[in-house]
């Protein structure tokens, strides 16, 4: 990094330690080399690595996905000494020592900028102005990113070894790879849709949709006859907890599915009419302040076309939409 970088920085973000937020920046900057010198497309439309996806051609899929099984057959950069997930399993195989960096090394090294870059933004001070909120959660999204390509690479990997030699232990590790990757691009896609537009038109590779794309990933694990029991995100630390039992509604209490704080959940599938909570809440002062609402949906209950939106009201005036993305179950 050159002085006047820092320099830009130190003036730009005055209250938070500039050496932290450069080396989370920078671990989260080497994911997307990483990614795709392992997973490579040499055109636009070939990979978009932000959706997980090129035009249906390149990615061998009806939506342009790049599935668990794309991700074994195609080929790293060949400027870099990545093994394909082939040439492993064959080294493997053939009681070799593979040469170069394996898919499992990728994958390592990718998750281990990820956990950097996200424990150095997560010991920032939080706060300060909307460019340094938003810098900050963009580093925690492409550290999530890193962990689903990571997950998502170790699970081609076991796949393509389980199929080659039959090891019974291989599904259980490609399942549970797979539930991670499941989950940190559900966490990816929730920043992204709260600052970004979705979906989006991209000229090389048409529609990108995060949400469409997570269900490309649960597929994965249908696909490969695991469960879909992908682990539930924690709401962010502090705040205050607004029950649904304390709320007014018309959608019906329960607590069949664990999961839940409190005594209980709102089942709004069993609501008569328009659908609808409300809750009461006395900010200390005025200000910004960040709502997460904690749900989980069936998996019938984003249909194709669907939004999936919610208007939102605070003090009696619209507020924009809520966006609500399938989860994969009613234990997500």
């Amino acid at each position: 990094m050159t002085i006047d970088s820092w320099r830009w920085s130190a003036e730009r973000f005055p209250q938070t330690d500039v050496r932290a937020l450069f080396a989370a920046w920078q671990d989260a900057s080497i994911i997307y080399p990483l990614t795709t010198g392992f997973h490579w497309g040499a055109l636009d439309f070939q990979w978009y690595i932000e959706g997980c996806q090129s035009r249906p051609e390149p990615a061998q899929t009806p939506t342009g996905f790049h599935d668990i099984n794309r991700f074994i057959t195609l080929r790293p950069h060949p400027a870099t000494d990545n093994l394909s997930i082939p040439n492993y399993v064959a080294a493997v195989r053939g009681g070799e020592s593979p040469a170069g960096t394996t898919p499992l090394q990728v994958a390592g090294r990718l998750q281990t900028h990820a956990a950097r870059a996200r424990a150095a933004v997560d010991a920032l001070t939080p706060g300060g102005d909307r460019e340094f909120r938003h810098t900050m959660e963009d580093i925690r999204a492409i550290a999530h990113l890193g962990d689903y390509y990571g997950h998502k690479i170790r699970a081609a990997t076991y796949l393509a070894l389980g199929r080659a030699t039959l090891d019974a232990e291989h599904p259980r590790i490609v399942a549970a790879e797979l539930h991670q990757a499941a989950y940190h691009f559900l966490c990816y896609a929730s920043n992204g849709l709260t600052r970004y537009r979705n979906p989006v038109w991209m000229n090389r590779v048409g529609h990108v949709d995060w949400r469409r794309t997570y269900a490309g990933g649960l597929h994965d694990l249908t696909s490969t006859g695991s469960p879909v029991e992908i682990p539930s995100m924690q709401p962010t630390s502090g705040g205050t907890i607004l029950e649904a039992e304390d709320a007014a509604t018309n959608a019906v209490p329960m607590a069949e599915v664990a999961g839940f704080t409190g005594t209980g959940y709102l089942d709004f599938n069993r609501a008569q009419g328009t659908r609808w909570v409300e809750w009461i809440f006395e900010a200390p002062v005025a200000g910004t302040y960040l709502l997460e609402i904690r749900y989980a949906m069936r998996p019938s209950g984003m249909r194709d076309g669907d939004r999936g939106t919610s208007p939102l009201t605070i003090n009696g005036a619209p507020a924009g939409e809520i966006v609500l993305g399938g989860t994969g179950g009613l234990r997500t």
